[in-house]
């Protein structure tokens, strides 16, 4: 999440999480516990992070263990090979090694000039360098109030549980 809020906040995406609550239906099925924390974020960061949890829990709190697979994009960077595998054989597909590691090996055309990927630093820790041990403070707190603090760990990998929330997440105290 760390690293998404970081990209967004280098291309100056303007996210505001408090639009979400101008859903009503979304409000009552999922947000409505998490309200106040919504109105609270008020950096960029922290509302990019917020809107991150908001598209991760929803997702979340729709699906039981099992009914679809979840992806880290984390764990596709580390060993594509290895995770793409993993997905086609949850899928009952087959599929070709060999193209895939071709299409890794080669950027998105909507990668940014300054984009770890094509500076050549590593992606899946670029984003340290860009925050305050503050932002990354805040950013485990917005986690946790969302119930999601147990998808990554303090390296900003993915964890090894599961992704699906154990129990029904709520307002974990304030900010």
């Amino acid at each position: 999440p760390f690293a998404v809020a970081d990209s967004q906040r280098q291309s100056n995406w303007v996210r505001d999480p408090s639009d979400f609550l101008k859903q009503p239906d979304l409000v009552s099925d999922y947000l409505e516990p998490f309200r106040s924390l919504i109105q609270e974020v008020k950096t960029p960061f922290e509302q990019y992070v917020c809107f991150w949890c908001i598209e991760t829990l929803i997702p979340l709190k729709q699906f039981r263990e099992g009914e679809v697979y979840v992806l880290f994009y984390e764990r596709l960077r580390v060993d594509p090979v290895g995770e793409a595998g993993r997905l086609f054989a949850y899928l009952s597909e087959p599929w070709n090694a060999t193209k895939l590691q071709a299409m890794v090996d080669h950027p998105s055309i909507t990668t940014r000039k300054n984009s770890p990927v094509v500076l050549n630093r590593d992606v899946l820790t670029a984003w340290e360098r860009n925050l305050s041990r503050f932002e990354m403070d805040r950013g485990r707190e917005i986690l946790y109030r969302f119930g999601l603090d147990h998808l990554y760990g303090e390296d900003g990998m993915p964890g090894p549980g599961s992704p699906f929330l154990a129990t029904s997440p709520d307002a974990r105290g304030a900010i």
